[in-house]
């Protein structure tokens, strides 16, 4: 004789309730996303660094002409040296040597090109050295073409 219906489910262990908390496909997804967002973020960092340092330089040789420019107001003519001239042979954090020619070789005697050399952690930048000149022009040596947009001057 078989045992009543009642009786069979008093053997089984009941269902078990969901309390609060995730799945573990959720949790997993949840994950994901956060791991990209963070992967994001370190090579936006990466990249700010980057132009920070670059920033360096140019902005050393922003200054610099500033003051040549002051100088050849004052005296008529460009100082030969830097060293001459008493300004900075390096830039404000020391990634970059500068220097200055003057005048440049392809112009008159009312010229100057001031020169941003990497070194130390900047010396491996795709970037190169930088250049200005009296009129005002940039250049700078690009060793990639991926680079070029990371290396302009505005």
């Amino acid at each position: 004789m078989d045992s009543p219906p009642e009786a069979a489910s008093a053997t089984q262990p009941p269902p078990r309730a969901r309390g609060p908390g995730y799945t573990l496909p959720v949790l997993i997804a949840a994950l994901a996303v956060a791991s990209a967002l963070v992967a994001a973020l370190v090579g936006t960092m990466a990249r700010h660094d980057e132009q920070r340092r670059r920033e360096d330089g140019r902005g050393a040789l922003r200054e610099l002409a500033l003051l040549l420019e002051h100088g050849y107001a004052s005296q008529g003519r460009y100082p030969r040296t830097l060293e001459a001239a008493g300004l900075p042979e390096r830039s404000p954090a020391g990634l970059y040597a500068l220097s200055l020619v003057a005048p440049r070789p392809d112009a008159d005697a009312a010229s100057y090109l001031l020169r941003a050399v990497p070194l130390g952690e900047q010396a491996g930048d795709p970037c190169g050295a930088y250049t200005y000149d009296e009129r005002g022009q940039w250049t700078y040596n690009i060793s990639g073409a991926a680079a070029a947009l990371d290396c302009r001057v505005d």
